[in-house]
């Protein structure tokens, strides 16, 4: 009887090169993926920081917010809302309906004023607000003060 003897010894450097180069080739179409845009990325909400400069009452009720841009982004007055929220209730302002005015582009240094005559906060209260980007509904910006 004949015994064929058979040499094994190179299927396991090549089946190592196979699974590395697989490897190499999924990673690389991952990068290529996120490199093109096709892979999401960032949402592109602007970011800024906002401080509350002046806040005017009438009839011990909120009349007007006014906001300072403290730094980052510059934003686009059309695409922007501000929330004001307390007890439950919250108040969406937008330049669209004539409550939100300031530059057209808003950047360091300028101002933001919400007309909340609308509202009936009270002087005490304690307000959250939120500024938030139109286009992805993110907020940009956060915090509180109360009504003097």
């Amino acid at each position: 009887m004949i015994q064929k003897r058979i040499n094994e010894d190179a299927v396991s450097p090549v089946v190592g090169v196979m699974l590395m180069l697989v490897v190499t080739i999924i990673i690389a179409a991952i990068v290529a993926s996120f490199a093109s845009g096709l892979g999401g990325g960032v949402s592109g909400t602007p970011t800024a920081v906002f401080t509350v400069s002046d806040v005017t009452t009438s009839s011990n009720n909120l009349n007007d917010v006014v906001f300072t841009h403290k730094g980052g982004d510059t934003l686009a007055l059309g695409k922007i809302a501000v929330q004001l929220q307390s007890f439950g209730q919250t108040v969406e302002f937008t330049n669209a309906n004539g409550k939100v005015t300031g530059n057209n582009a808003i950047s360091i240094g300028d101002t933001l004023t919400v007309d909340a005559s609308t509202t009936y906060f009270d002087q005490g209260s304690q307000i959250s607000y939120k500024i938030i980007d139109l286009t992805s509904g993110n907020a940009i910006a956060s915090g509180t003060f109360v009504v003097p």
